[in-house]
């Protein structure tokens, strides 16, 4: 797993713009061309966004289907948090750095604006400074407006990525296919497309933040049977009638680890430098585990 770690959380830990994600999917695929797995893309694409997951194995035949986000966040300007089974706090933690951005731009745009007033009066060296500064400022508001990416981002989602190409390289049965969803890192359109491709029938596996913290849940829908995963030392978390990831499918795991504050479930430092710790230990276990798991699921 730490090779694994090397290549996804630091060589390609950037993937939240359109090339970085182009790059990353070229990547996988020829990863793929060489152990013999069978690739596909679901995409939706629309004026304002683009969507595209990558199947590796073939979704129709799987019985089950293991899916982890590959896109990374932008770059965070406060401290951000995550929480796993909780959509509207997370809402609020988006809306907080979007406040945070938008008093930034204004400032920014008020320097701007006082630099501009007093253009004419200014020498000549002065006004070559201002024009720098000028381009400066309209290049830091347009990247806070398209969004930095964030190049450190083991727990979001690299140690995901990481497990899920092992356990791809590992696992060769038709009744598998594995999955690295698209724009799921802020939102569920990867799931929800997934959903759109598989239907409802099938067994998933989501795995979401995994490199760091005190805690390794598992959370269903009260339905699935995680007998092994509950041996390996995760604790078991329902949600009988979910709002989160688990509403997309009735027969859905999903696996996260993180910290218990103010009786929330959080992963704390995602979207910035800090976003670096990795209990590899039990990394290797989550994959361990889940490799037994999912074998003994497909020769029942």
């Amino acid at each position: 797993m730490k090779d694994k770690m090397m290549l996804y959380g630091v060589e390609m830990s950037a993937r939240y713009t359109r090339k970085q994600k182009e790059l990353f999917l070229a990547f996988i695929t020829e990863c793929c061309k060489r152990i013999g797995k069978e690739v596909s893309f679901e995409s939706k694409h629309s004026a304002f966004r683009h969507i595209a997951s990558i199947e590796m194995g073939n979704v129709d035949k799987a019985n089950i289907i293991v899916c982890g986000a590959y896109d990374t966040p932008e770059k965070a300007y406060i401290e951000m948090k995550y929480y796993p089974f909780n959509m509207e706090a997370n809402i609020k933690e988006q809306q907080a750095s979007l406040i945070v951005k938008v008093v930034a731009a204004i400032v920014l745009s008020l320097v701007m604006f006082l630099i501009v007033r007093g253009f004419g009066n200014y020498q000549l060296y002065l006004k070559i400074l201002a024009g720098i500064a000028i381009a400066v400022i309209l290049y830091v508001i347009y990247k806070m407006t398209t969004g930095i990416a964030n190049t450190v981002n083991f727990s979001r989602n690299s140690a995901a990525v990481a497990t899920i190409m092992k356990l791809a390289e590992e696992i060769d049965n038709e009744k598998v296919a594995f999955v690295l969803l698209d724009q799921t890192v802020n939102s569920y359109e990867g799931l929800d497309l997934l959903k759109e491709k598989v239907g409802n029938k099938k067994k998933i596996i989501y795995l979401d933040n995994l490199s760091y913290g005190n805690r390794c849940v598992v959370a269903h829908r009260g339905s699935s049977d995680v007998t092994m995963l509950l041996k390996a030392g995760m604790e078991e978390k329902i949600y009988r009638e979910p709002s989160n990831a688990l509403r997309f499918f009735d027969d859905i795991i999903q696996i996260s680890c993180g910290d218990v504050e103010n009786k929330q479930f959080v992963v704390k430092h995602v979207g910035s430098d800090k976003d670096h710790d990795i209990d590899m230990k039990r990394l290797e276990m989550i994959y361990q585990t889940l490799k037994s798991y999912i074998n003994k699921s497909i020769s029942n």
